[in-house]
Formats: C-alpha cells, structure tokens, sequence
C-alpha cells in the first residue's frame, strides 16, 4: 500500500515540435516570421518534479540542470508576495524521466523549459489547467525566453497538432496562432538524422538570422499561398498526398532562402549527400529547423515501417538515428491530463 502522506510528483509529458520554416523572415512591414509546423509524439521529453526537503537534480544532464535554474530564477524573480516568495523557494527534487535531443530540429530546448515553468506553477499553486490566453503565452514566453522569431513551440505545447504562426506584431510580443488543427492520426512523420551532428543555435543562429536579407514579398507570397490553399485543406480533407507535396514544396522553398548560410537547401552535407543515393524517397525531405533532422511524411504505419526498413538496410545504423514519430494532436500532459484543460 502506497504511503499517502508521501508527496506526489509531478509529471509532465511533451512532445517534439517540427518546424518547417517561416512565412516572412525579416519582413520590413507588418508582421514577422510566422511560420508552419507540427507536433509529434516522438523525441517525447518527460520531466518529474517532487517537493523535498532539499533541492536535488537526479538523471539531469549539465545543460538541463543551467535550463532548471534559468527559467526557475526568472520565475522567483516574478513572485513578488512574502507568501509567494515561501512558497516559491520550496526545495524540488528534479528528475528527467526522458531527456530531450538537443539541437537537432526538435524545438527541445522550448519544450524542456516550458515543462520546468509549468512544474513550477503546480508545484506552488496546486493542480490546475494553463489556459490558451495571450496572457498566459506571454508568461510563459517571458519565463522561458522564448518566442522572440517562432511561438510555434509555445502554441505546440499547449495545443498540439498542425499550426500556422501568424507572425510577431511590429511592435512586439509573441506571434499569435493563425490556424491550427489535428493531423490525420493514421499519418506518420520518419524522422531521419545523423546522429552525431547538431544544427545551429544560440549565437550562431542570431549570426545566421543577422546574415540573411529579407525574404522577398514574392517568397513569402508564395508561402503564405503553399500554406493557405494546399497545405490546410489538404489537412481538413485528409489528403495525403496533396499535403505532402505542399510541405515538401514548402520546405524547398525556405531551404532555397536559408541556403546561404547553412550550405544549402538543407543544413547537414550527409542528408545532402542522400538526395543523390535515394532520390526516390530524398525528394520529400523537409528539414526541421535548423536541422539536422528532416522529416519524411508517410501516409501511414504500414508505409512507415516499410520506409523505416529500407532506410536501415542502406544506411549505417551507427551513424543514423531513424524513427518513426506520430501526431501529437494534443499539448503537454501533467500527470496524465493535458495540459491546456482542453
């Protein structure tokens, strides 16, 4: 029999966040980035947070424990109460169950710091739902320092499946969520990676960002058009075909924009290098992010594992990561309940 009097953890479960580019990089007028993407099921990030009597980190990495203490400072400096202030500094005991990938296309660094900011929330005020209000985005985007280019992440964490991120007001803030709905749950996403190399980040993407001119009107007209009329209703009429198409359009595109700063339409010069040995299935690669990740969109399990198959008879398996990634059509779970009360 379990000791009731024990304090329970605290449990959140989030996924990976696809993201397949922006809609208005650096645009001189009205809103900027945007962007389209997907959360799937897979890398998942579990984080379990326990009251305790003192503050302990078990199974964190060096770079989990600097995230913990960054989001959780900024956090504490946002409790202005005496009472809060108690409440707030009480010891955690800090365990990830399933630590994130880092630095390979999956949003993990977003999605790890908004599991710490939203442990932090129940720890002090008791369970309950984060709503989808700007307001709560804004916290949250405030105590993670993130959505300053893409809130794909934000938004993902809360709702899950296909979004679309209207862009960042010219003021400031963080970009509001356009559109958004399920991915067809018998579709699949084959994530395919080298497995020892990372995309950029930090000041290397700021420099990256800094270096490029402005995406042309054109461009990004011919985004928003790929978005609007190929990839949405191919979503809403679950046509696969149309819909992978539209992404595979979609992510040339913006690799033809990024190209001269990350070496070409795509980052990593090993996923170049098999868009000559397997044309037939490299035709549909879409980079994640900065990469190096690009996801192949399959039309279901069958067709997944038949790709899945194929790929580890012809690639070594020491030098890829290959997995099969499911829609996530739901935001993060706190002890089994999603996170957005929804």
């Amino acid at each position: 029999m379990s000791d009731s009097s024990q304090p329970q953890p605290i449990t959140i479960r989030t996924g990976a966040r696809l993201h397949f580019g922006p809609l208005a990089c650096g645009a001189r007028a009205g809103r900027a980035f945007g962007g389209i993407g997907a959360m799937v099921d897979a890398p998942a990030i579990e984080l379990e947070v326990t009251p305790a009597d003192t503050e302990e980190y078990v199974t964190c990495s060096p770079s989990a424990i600097a995230r913990i203490e960054q989001v959780r400072s900024r956090w504490l400096a946002d409790r202005t109460s005496s009472a809060e202030q108690v409440i707030a500094r009480q010891p955690l005991r800090w365990r990830v169950v399933t630590p994130p990938v880092e630095h390979a296309g999956f949003g993990s660094g977003t999605q790890f710091s908004l599991a710490v900011a939203t442990a932090l929330e129940q720890a002090a005020n008791g369970p309950q739902p984060l709503t989808s209000s700007a307001l709560s985005l804004a916290a949250l985007a405030q105590l993670t320092g993130r959505g300053q280019r893409s809130a794909i992440g934000l938004h993902g964490f809360l709702h899950g499946g296909f979004l679309v991120d209207g862009g960042r007001p010219a003021s400031s803030g963080i970009g509001t969520l356009a559109a958004s709905g399920p991915v067809p749950e018998s579709w699949r996403f084959v994530l395919l990676r080298p497995a020892q190399v990372v995309g950029l980040s930090g000041n290397c993407e700021r420099a990256a960002f800094e270096a490029l001119p402005p995406m042309s009107e054109s461009l990004a007209n011919q985004l928003c058009r790929v978005t609007l009329m190929q990839i949405l209703p191919a979503l809403r009429s679950t046509a696969f075909d149309e819909f992978r198409d539209g992404i595979t359009e979609f992510g040339r595109l913006v690799g033809s924009y990024f190209a001269p700063v990350q070496g070409g339409t795509l980052a990593s010069p090993a996923v170049r290098e098999l868009t000559a040995t397997i044309p037939q299935h490299a035709r549909h690669f879409v980079q994640s992010s900065w990469g190096p990740t690009v996801a192949i969109p399959v039309a279901d399990s069958a067709s997944a594992d038949e790709l899945v198959a194929e790929l580890r008879q012809s690639l070594p398996s020491d030098d890829w990561s290959i997995q099969i990634a499911r829609p996530l059509n739901c935001g993060a779970r706190l002890s089994g309940t999603p996170i957005s009360g929804a």
